[in-house]
């Protein structure tokens, strides 16, 4: 359905086909778009012509400029979504138009305490912050918030 509103295509012009790999049974009755194998005798079997080369031409093309760059920031991005989609499962849609991370400037207020706000995003990389609390050293036992994708990024901020 997004495809044919970006793309300005009708009903007709677009198949939507669902595809599973590996090894998985159906326990129900699916439609004919949906299959576990023979997609390509199922797209081979589509040879009435719904787009005209000019079309074919003008949909490439539409697809290209609205394509993302291929860079980490971009697949960063794509994980952030994803995360908040599966986190929250009420959460429909993700708008385009809207950034999804949003740095942290600065800790979360004294008097709130950490289980009645969100964790914060990690201004590096974008995963959540985990309040943690040190074990060694000059700061042991004082609370920090630390990335969840640690040791991976080491990106710390005061608790308080």
């Amino acid at each position: 359905m997004t495809l044919r509103s970006l793309l300005g295509l009708a009903d007709h012009q677009l198949h939507s086909i669902i595809y599973f790999i590996g090894d998985c049974t159906f326990k129900t009755p699916v439609p004919d778009n949906v299959m576990n194998r023979g997609l390509i005798r199922y797209i081979q079997g589509k040879t009435t012509p719904v787009l005209t080369p000019a079309e074919v031409t003008r949909v490439i093309d539409t697809i290209q400029r609205g394509r993302l760059a291929a860079n980490w920031q971009t697949h960063r991005q794509h994980v952030v979504q994803l995360k908040a989609r599966h986190a929250n499962p009420s959460f429909k849609t993700v708008s385009t138009h809207t950034p999804v991370r949003q740095s942290v400037t600065s800790p979360p207020s004294q008097d709130a305490s950490p289980l009645d706000s969100p964790s914060p995003l990690c201004p590096r990389c974008g995963n959540t912050m985990v309040l943690r609390t040190a074990t060694r050293g000059e700061n042991k036992g004082s609370q920090f918030w630390g990335c969840s994708g640690f040791p991976k990024c080491r990106q710390v901020a005061h608790f308080r």
